[in-house]
């Protein structure tokens, strides 16, 4: 997710009307997505989940495209239910300092006339609701991913994703060793997170498969640019 210009929540941006997250360009051009633990079942069902190198460290991802153009995204197509949760919680975000914001961005492909983030009797309307509910969810799981991922980094047990094509950030995507299962590393990050770590890297390497069908798009939306 790559947010344009994140500003704080006011009594002047809660004016605003806010519309599916699809009906924005950040989230349909988003090739990857931080995820946590709790979604990558939900995610691996749709697209890899895999590791990027983020912000000095490593963070847990879905990989929705291998091509910065919309042929190429092809999870797009499994709806806002697919989405994962940063994804779902568009245009509210969460900010540096622990706060809640949103993404000063105006909604491109609106299908509808959208809601209002604040009801006229100043409640939050359900569709805001909604969204700080999946920012909630994410926040709740974000230390225990990370807590996770940097013992995996410590153990030494990443590698280099290596993938068919070349593009931007795609060097930085990692992937768990191959002989993970027979690694006594790996049973030392079992011990520590218990069935949460395997289930993790059993998603984890079933959702390379998913990888397939959106090289499969890249490739074509490749040809679709030209040279």
């Amino acid at each position: 997710m790559n947010y344009k210009r994140p500003i704080a929540l006011t009594e002047r941006t809660v004016t605003r009307r806010i519309f599916s997250p699809l009906a924005y360009e950040v989230v349909r051009a988003a090739w990857y997505c931080p995820i946590v633990a709790s979604e990558a079942m939900k995610q691996a069902a749709h697209c890899p989940v895999v590791w990027k190198k983020m912000n000095g460290g490593l963070a847990l991802v879905a990989i929705r495209a291998f091509h910065h153009l919309p042929a190429a995204y092809l999870a797009n197509s499994a709806g806002y239910a697919a989405l994962p949760l940063l994804c779902q919680a568009y245009p509210f975000l969460w900010l540096p300092d622990g706060q809640k914001g949103l993404d000063d961005v105006n909604a491109d492909r609106p299908t509808d006339l959208g809601s209002p983030i604040v009801a006229a009797d100043h409640k939050l309307t359900k569709a805001t609701t909604m969204r700080f509910a999946a920012l909630q969810v994410y926040e709740r799981a974000r230390m225990a991913t990370q807590d996770l991922t940097s013992q995996a980094a410590e153990l030494d047990l990443f590698m280099p994703w290596q993938l068919p094509l070349q593009g931007p950030g795609l060097d930085e995507l990692l992937v768990l060793k191959t002989d993970i299962w027979e690694s006594t590393k790996f049973q030392k990050l079992v011990v520590r997170f218990g069935s949460e770590a395997a289930e993790l890297v059993a998603l984890h390497r079933m959702s390379l498969f998913k990888a397939g069908p959106l090289l499969e798009a890249a490739a074509k939306a490749a040809n679709i640019k030209g040279p």
